[in-house]
């Protein structure tokens, strides 16, 4: 991610979402400076029961002035290696035996178009509502420190469980 030294004004967020959007859990945020690779991971004493298990997401977010301008989610599944705790899983999760699956080829890619200047509008050639203002894709992320998102997307804006 591009650094915006001058304004001091961007935001980044990584996020970790359970099944609910009202269990999003803030793993790390990072303001007016480059992201460092890596997060720690969730505390997984605060992570209820019913999360400890299947198909969790884990959110990049961009701010500028307040306004998210990038958002690219991951999706996870956590699950048992073994085949006896797969069949009967504890009452209790033994993270330890959790398996983390990160569907890293096919991020979630989500752009709003924002106010990158003082003005009071947004800047919008096709005339979209502000709700509406974004585009959507699954690409691949390369490897280095630099993303590049595609122009071309039909699809609405992404929606987590």
């Amino acid at each position: 991610m591009a650094t915006i030294a001058s304004d001091r004004a961007r935001t980044d967020y990584i996020d970790h979402l359970g099944r609910l959007r009202a269990r999003q859990r803030e793993l790390d945020r990072h303001r007016d400076e480059r992201v460092p690779d890596g997060a720690d991971p969730p505390d997984v004493a605060k992570i209820p029961v019913a999360d400890a298990l299947g198909v969790t997401v884990v959110l990049l977010t961009s701010s500028y002035k307040g306004q998210e301008f990038v958002r690219v989610g991951y999706f996870i599944n956590n699950e048992y290696t073994e085949p006896e705790l797969k069949e009967n899983p504890p009452t209790q999760p033994q993270f330890d035996k959790v398996a983390r699956n990160i569907l890293s080829s096919q991020p979630r890619v989500t752009r709003f178009k924002i106010n990158w200047d003082d003005s009071d509008t947004v800047a919008n050639p096709i005339g979209l509502e502000l709700l509406e203002n974004h585009e959507e894709s699954s690409m691949p992320v390369p490897s280095t420190s630099a993303v590049f998102f595609s122009e071309n997307s039909s699809q609405s804006a992404m929606e987590v469980m």
